[in-house]
């Protein structure tokens, strides 16, 4: 928590990275461009899915009040555990590293993100209500990313930060059919981006 806090410290031009909201929009275009081997039908009613979701998603999201949820700020975009790097002999020498996602975007997001990446969505078995984290953990998270705040807001905090897990499943979703679509078996081997995109 308090490394993806760091992140507000860092002083990169916002022109130097993608905005989370250009970024999944183009996203779904390619996708929508983007011809599938097999499996085209699923794709398709995913698709179409997609598509009116985003424009629920785009008329939804921008109204929210909550200014600390829609602050845009410096975004790793994947802060799952395989991009966590913890020194074994201190435990305290923490690194987030493959900053391939980072962007600009609402911060309750990344957090939104952190937290679906408790369960193991790498290997298809996310167990949602066994491993997201528990309101308990949520606050202690929060606690760790600003410690200047009371209980009260924590708690607000945290609702709103679950409300941006849908843009998560959204963009992982988008992703895995932009995947599927240009992985071979060679790269890919066994793992089934479609069926990750529909697990989201």
């Amino acid at each position: 928590a308090a490394h993806l806090a760091l992140l507000l410290t860092y002083r990169i031009l916002r022109d130097e990275l993608p905005n989370w909201w250009d970024r999944v929009a183009q996203w779904l275009q390619l996708a929508t461009e983007s011809e599938a081997n097999s499996r085209q039908k699923e794709r398709g009613q995913i698709l179409e899915e997609l598509s009116h979701e985003w424009k629920w998603i785009q008329a939804e999201f921008p109204k929210n009040e909550d200014s600390w949820a829609n602050e845009v700020v410096l975004l790793h975009g994947d802060a799952q555990s395989l991009n966590v790097l913890i020194n074994n002999a201190s435990g305290e020498d923490i690194r987030l590293i493959d900053y391939e996602y980072a962007c600009y975007g609402p911060r309750a997001w990344d957090i939104a993100n952190t937290w679906l990446e408790y369960a193991d969505m790498n290997n298809l078995k996310a167990d949602f209500a066994l491993e997201y984290p528990s309101l308990q953990e949520q606050l202690d998270f929060l606690h760790g990313y600003d410690q200047a705040v009371d209980e009260a807001t924590l708690h607000l905090r945290a609702s709103a930060v679950n409300r941006y897990a849908i843009l998560s499943h959204f963009q992982w979703t988008i992703w895995s059919l932009i995947q599927d679509a240009a992985s071979t078996k060679e790269i890919a081997g066994d793992y089934d981006y479609l069926e990750y995109g529909l697990e989201r």
